[in-house]
C-alpha cells in the first residue's frame, strides 16, 4: 500500500456510521485505514466493534488529538500518511481528488483547505472570519502563504513525519487538569512530591499545608516519585483531580 489514513475520533457515535460507510468505499485505493478511539465514553467503540477491513485501537484514555496521530503513525506501514479527522468536516471522497494533487505537485506536505479565497465580509461567518484571522497571524509570523492553517487534511512522506521524531506527552491527564498540571511539573523538573510540595509552599504555605494534610489521606509518601504517582493514580484508588481542584 502507498497510503495509510490516521484517522482520530472522539466521541463521534453519530456521524461514525456515515464515516465507516465512506471508508468502505476506500477500498479500491487499497488505502490502509487506521483508526484510533481517543478514549471514547459514548457508544464509539461498540460502533467500530471487530471491524477487520481497518486498523482499530483504543486509547484507554483520552490522551489527545496528537497523541492518538502518533499511535497511528507507530501502526501505519505505507509510504505516505493522510491524516484526517473523522467529524467529515472534509469528505472522505475528496481523498482520491487529495492524493492526485499531492503526487502531480510533488511537495513535502500537502494540507487541505476548507475555504477558497479571501474572506467575504458581505457574507460574514464567525468560523470563517476566525480562521482568516488565524491564517493571517500566522502567515505574518511565520512568512508562509498558508490558506486554512487549521484544516485537519495532511498528507506526507511517512519517513518525514518520523524524521521529525515528535514526542508523546508521557501523562495520562490533560496539562489542564489538577492532576495532570503536577504530574507535567514533576516530569520536567524531576522532582519528588515533597519537593513539588516545597516549591508551591514558596508561593502559597496555606495551600502546601493543606496538600501535606491531603497528602496523608491519599497514602502519598512524601518521597513520591513521578512513577509511584501515575501508578497510584492509574489504580483508580484516588481521584486527584476531585481533591486538588481547591488548591490549583
Amino acid at each position: 500500500m502507498i497510503y495509510s489514513l490516521i484517522i482520530p475520533i472522539f466521541n463521534e457515535e453519530r456521524i461514525l456510521p456515515i464515516l465507516i460507510e465512506k471508508l468502505h468505499k476506500l477500498n479500491n485505493m487499497k488505502i490502509e485505514v487506521i483508526i484510533i478511539d481517543d478514549g471514547s465514553n459514548d457508544g464509539t467503540k461498540n460502533i467500530l466493534g471487530n471491524n477487520n477491513q481497518f486498523i482499530i485501537k483504543h486509547n484507554e484514555h483520552n490522551l489527545g488529538k496528537g497523541a492518538s496521530i502518533l499511535r497511528g503513525l507507530e501502526l501505519a506501514s505505507a509510504k505516505n500518511i493522510i491524516i484526517m479527522d473523522g467529524d467529515l468536516e472534509i469528505d472522505i471522497n475528496d481523498i482520491p481528488n487529495l492524493i492526485n494533487h499531492y503526487e502531480n505537485d510533488k511537495s513535502d506536505v500537502l494540507t487541505g483547505i476548507r475555504w477558497k479565497g479571501r474572506f467575504d465580509y458581505q457574507n460574514f461567518d464567525i468560523n470563517k472570519f476566525g480562521n482568516y484571522v488565524i491564517n493571517s497571524i500566522f502567515n505574518l509570523l511565520y512568512k508562509t502563504k498558508f490558506n486554512d492553517v487549521l484544516c485537519c487534511v495532511k498528507i506526507l512522506d511517512t519517513k518525514v513525519f518520523r524524521s521529525l521524531d515528535i514526542q508523546k506527552a508521557k501523562l495520562r491527564n490533560s496539562d489542564l487538569t489538577p492532576s495532570g498540571m503536577i504530574l507535567r511539573e514533576m516530569e520536567e523538573k524531576n522532582i519528588t512530591w515533597n519537593e513539588f510540595c516545597n516549591n508551591r509552599a514558596e508561593i502559597n504555605n496555606k495551600y502546601y499545608e493543606a496538600l501535606k494534610k491531603d497528602t496523608t489521606n491519599i497514602k502519598i509518601s512524601s518521597e513520591a516519585s513521578l512513577k509511584e504517582f501515575q501508578d497510584l493514580e492509574s489504580s483508580k484508588e484516588v481521584d486527584f483531580d476531585t481533591f486538588l481542584k481547591d488548591y490549583l
